[in-house]
């Protein structure tokens, strides 16, 4: 193409020669990418494109292909309006306006959308607790284990609070002790008149 640069010659006006000349400059840079444009459309290169890289190249090879092919009915005197290739062009607009939402892809780290609060967390579902065992909770989830003074400090905190629960012996004695004499001396509503007397000496004797 280097030809075509010499054939701008002396006979054509100034105000036309410079902008061929930087027509065919670019036409002659464009030759020199074009192999490396083209490699894009290697069905093999394709596949191992991730889907959005994919459209984008195929994208840019049918704009390429469209826009020489438009030069070159340009040059034979042809308005690429007229003609059929303008409907191929229409189509290309409305794709490439589908993939500008997706240009910037990939080029920033999508921020996160939520985050969470352990500490919240931790007072919200373990209402019940103690201040201790708060903050042995806070310091668990930092890493730190709870020493032995914290149990004993528990186990002090929960022998000053005994429940009903924690003595069922006795409890259970009061209620034997009560249920005694009516074993014994039969339901008369406790109106015993004399005690049984129950002889277990031998006869022989």
């Amino acid at each position: 193409m280097a030809r075509g640069s010499e054939s701008v010659g002396e006979g054509v006006p100034k105000e036309m020669s410079d902008p061929l000349r930087r027509m065919v400059a670019s036409l002659e840079n464009l030759e020199a990418e074009l192999p490396n444009i083209l490699s894009l459309s290697n069905p093999f290169i394709l596949s191992k494109m991730p889907p959005l890289q994919r459209a984008h190249s195929l994208l840019t090879l049918a704009n390429i292909t469209s826009t020489l092919f438009s030069l070159k009915l340009r040059c034979k005197g042809t308005n690429p309006d007229y003609h059929p290739l303008k409907s191929e062009l229409d189509r290309l607009k409305v794709y490439q306006r589908k993939l500008e939402p997706f240009a910037d892809v990939g080029q920033a780290l999508p921020l996160p959308s939520s985050f969470l609060d352990d500490q919240a967390s931790v007072d919200r579902s373990l209402r019940d607790l103690t201040s201790v065992q708060r903050k042995e909770m806070a310091n668990m989830s930092i890493g730190e284990v709870p020493t032995m003074s914290n149990y004993q400090e528990q186990a002090g905190q929960k022998r000053k609070h005994p429940s009903s629960e924690e003595h069922p012996v006795q409890v259970y004695a009061e209620v034997h002790v009560k249920k005694e004499p009516l074993e014994v001396f039969g339901h008369n509503n406790g109106k015993t008149e004399e005690p049984i007397v129950i002889d277990i000496s031998d006869d022989d004797e």
